[in-house]
């Protein structure tokens, strides 16, 4: 929903001014290439904010969201998954 949407903006600019000078973080989202960006639960990322690189799961870093493969070690700021699994 846009509500629900909004709320993820706010809160990933909430914490973007808050943490991300630290580290960077695993998000919940992945792809396979050249696909479309999915959330963990399936849902589909819409796109509020510009992802950059081509890597296969999304990180927050200090001036926004970017991609990588799934073997550089970074924290999550959600639940993990036992593996990035890219979504079909």
């Amino acid at each position: 929903s846009i509500c629900y949407s909004s709320c993820k903006y706010t809160l990933l600019k909430e914490f973007l001014k808050r943490y991300s000078d630290h580290s960077q973080y695993w998000i919940g989202l992945s792809r396979e290439p050249g696909q479309t960006w999915k959330w963990i639960d399936g849902t589909i990322y819409s796109g509020w904010f510009k992802i950059i690189g081509i890597g296969e799961c999304a990180y927050l870093h200090r001036i926004g969201i970017s991609s990588a493969s799934t073997h550089l070690v970074r924290k999550w700021i959600c639940s993990k998954p036992d593996t990035c699994i890219p979504r079909s």
